[in-house]
């Protein structure tokens, strides 16, 4: 025996609402569904423009200031550190002397002048900007260590015939010594930085002298007149340091860091466009993203560079390699290159803010045609 169906009971037409009814409910939790994941898609979008947005102007800078040599370059010459060079190089080597026997006084105003003669800051910040280029060339990848080459063979020459005049010239200035005082220095080496007098000596063999004890003196030129980088890696494990140093990796890395930035600004800005319900809320919604971003990296900017202007504190930590000017030479540097990162970092935000006004300016002057239009009278 059949069974009957149990809607046959029923008529036609509630067979008919009851199948509209579960059409809508099945709808309805389908739209829910994509609303959920909508407003997910424009949260998810939004949190990573807002993060996007703030590290674009700080890899923008970052690369600006360090990801080519030129603003080190400048930063150097501005500090005034090659005028310093020289004096802490004569301090350094004085230093050495304290415990070596040496009739050359390196601390003597003699040296000091001709050491400034034959190594003019022009010529010192030529040879910086060689190791500068250097380390650029290894963290670009092009070396496997930094290569550079300083000959300084003319200008150690140039110091010691500088040394010999300006000795021979203090020496000719003096006084006629007394048969006494000639006496008792021919009984001992003759120091001609330090005579009292002018003996009966001759001063051109004395000069020579002078001449060919400074240059083979390795306390004073060292004992090679040319710096390469094998200098600094004549160390095996020092060279497998540079070889397998992570450093130019992550430099060239971060050059492509700024394109990367600006690409996902784009992506995630489209995402909120096309996931939003109303696209003017959502034009208005990352207008005002910008104006936020914008002013947080401003006050935070501005507040940084006000704190760095007036304590040197965050300098206290810096590894020291050098004395007196030649540290504050390094502090200016450093600050110098701070405050171009700062600069640029706030015309960035400045465009932000330009962008957003404008955007909303337009919007404000736009209409609206889902509001704007005419309403059909019935």
């Amino acid at each position: 025996m059949a069974r009957d169906f149990p809607f046959d009971h029923l008529g036609e037409n509630t067979v008919f609402h009851i199948h509209i009814v579960t059409q809508l409910e099945l709808g309805l939790g389908y739209n829910e569904y994509v609303h959920f994941l909508k407003k997910l898609g424009c949260g998810t979008g939004s949190l990573v423009l807002k993060l996007s947005l703030l590290i674009f102007p700080l890899a923008f800078a970052l690369v600006g200031v360090l990801g080519a040599p030129d603003h080190l370059k400048l930063a150097l010459k501005e500090s005034s550190i090659y005028d310093q060079i020289v004096d802490t190089g004569l301090e350094s080597i004085a230093t050495d002397q304290k415990t070596q026997s040496s009739q050359i006084d390196m601390g003597s105003p003699e040296v000091k002048q001709a050491a400034e003669s034959a190594f003019p800051a022009d010529t010192i910040e030529l040879w910086g900007g060689q190791l500068v280029d250097g380390i650029y060339g290894w963290l670009d990848g092009k070396t496997e260590q930094p290569e550079f080459r300083i000959d300084t063979s003319a200008e150690q020459q140039a110091f010691v015939q500088n040394i010999a005049d300006s000795v021979v010239q203090k020496v000719e200035s003096l006084r006629s010594c007394t048969r006494q005082e000639s006496l008792e220095l021919s009984r001992q080496n003759i120091d001609l930085f330090n005579l009292p007098c002018r003996p009966p000596i001759d001063l051109a063999s004395e000069k020579q002298r002078l001449i060919n004890e400074l240059t083979s003196s390795s306390n004073v030129l060292g004992d090679d007149n040319t710096i390469t980088a094998e200098d600094i890696t004549a160390n095996i494990e020092m060279r497998d340091q540079f070889k397998n140093s992570p450093l130019p990796i992550a430099f060239q890395w971060s050059k492509r860091l700024p394109v990367i930035a600006a690409v996902i600004i784009a992506t995630s800005t489209l995402v909120i466009l096309w996931l939003g319900d109303d696209k003017r809320r959502s034009i208005k919604k990352i207008s005002i993203t910008l104006i936020g971003v914008g002013l947080v990296l401003i006050i935070s900017t501005v507040l940084f560079s006000y704190i760095l202007s007036q304590t040197s504190e965050p300098f206290s930590k810096l590894p020291s390699i050098g004395e007196g000017s030649l540290q504050t030479s390094v502090i200016e540097i450093t600050k110098s290159l701070l405050n171009t990162f700062n600069v640029r970092v706030i015309i960035i935000s400045l465009v932000y803010l330009v962008a957003a006004f404008v955007i909303l300016l337009s919007l404000r002057f736009t209409r609206n045609p889902s509001t704007t239009a005419p309403r059909r009278f019935q």
